[in-house]
């Protein structure tokens, strides 16, 4: 159990460094309603900024058109070649070797949480209840666990986790490059199939609210 909360602690460190975050993008919101993705390749400030579009499209505004710019992570587009498939061995290997790291590198950073917690807290609970204690009196001494019951509970609960972990893996991966295969355009709402998309958004102004509804196909 102790190899164990060593490679936990090492896939943790892992797991924080800059190759795990999460990609972020320049977003730019008009007055107008409107908004662009991309990168701001150039900006005045008080006057203009230049932002360039994921498909290469530059465009520029005037400070004065600009609502706000904030980062957000990356969205998928139809025909996106950023969109790296997930690796169903890799991620049911790295369950594997640490439960949880598999969910962690599918994207699903709170299921892998729930692993890691689980698998950790069941961890500590065997090593708790299994620490031999001595007894008796006199001449006579035994050797027994501390508490059997926990023990046998720290056990059942780090070795589901650790089987849930590593066939839960390969299944979401598979499942995520599905949903990564259909086109995503970034909208609040999203509707319709392979062909064509309706996408609705929230347009709110200064002097009222309304709707917005983009077609693509």
């Amino acid at each position: 159990m102790q190899c164990f909360i060593f490679f936990t602690c090492l896939a943790i460190f892992v797991m924080a460094s800059p190759a795990f975050a999460q990609q972020m993008e320049d977003v730019v919101y008009l007055k107008n309603g409107g908004l662009i993705r991309g990168t701001i390749i150039e900006q005045v400030p008080g006057e203009s900024l230049k932002i360039q579009t994921r498909d290469g499209n530059v465009f520029v505004y005037t400070m004065g058109e600009v609502a706000k710019i904030l980062k957000e992570p990356v969205t998928r587009m139809r025909g996106q070649v950023g969109v790296q498939e997930k690796n169903p061995v890799v991620s049911c290997i790295l369950s594997i070797l640490v439960p949880g790291v598999g969910q962690f590198y599918n994207g699903e950073p709170r299921k892998g949480i729930a692993n890691l917690v689980v698998a950790i807290g069941g961890a500590v609970l065997y090593e708790y209840g299994a620490q031999d204690v001595t007894g008796g009196d006199g001449f006579f001494y035994q050797v027994r666990p501390r508490n059997e019951s926990l023990a046998l509970t720290g056990a059942v609960a780090w070795f589901s986790t650790y089987v849930w972990s590593i066939i839960d893996a390969p299944i979401s991966a598979n499942r995520i490059n599905k949903q990564n295969q259909q086109a995503s355009y970034g909208h609040l709402i999203e509707l319709g199939g392979s062909r064509s998309t309706l996408g609705v958004d929230p347009v709110v102004s200064r002097k009222n609210m309304g709707t917005r509804l983009t077609l693509h196909f």
